[in-house]
């Protein structure tokens, strides 16, 4: 069991790096400077809220979205 879970987390791990490693690496630098600004703008928002902030505005937004949902959803019969 914790063999087949094991393989399954190496498994996204390689293929998140996989697809992290062109926008490293250079190879489309229309996307690697889209993620230079994502980063540079990532670090003003991390100057102004710490990481467990952050964590709970989203689990405050995770939580609510649903309630939201149900409140402004059309009804169809």
């Amino acid at each position: 069991m914790v063999h087949k879970y094991s393989d399954m987390i190496l498994a996204k791990i390689n293929k998140t790096v996989c697809e992290l490693g062109p926008l490293f690496l250079v190879q489309d630098l229309a996307d690697s400077i889209k993620f230079a600004v994502l980063m540079w703008i990532l670090t003003y928002v991390g100057a102004l809220f710490n990481g467990l902030t952050l964590l709970i505005l989203g689990l405050v937004g995770v939580f609510s979205c649903p309630i939201v949902y149900e409140k402004h959803q059309v009804c169809k019969h």
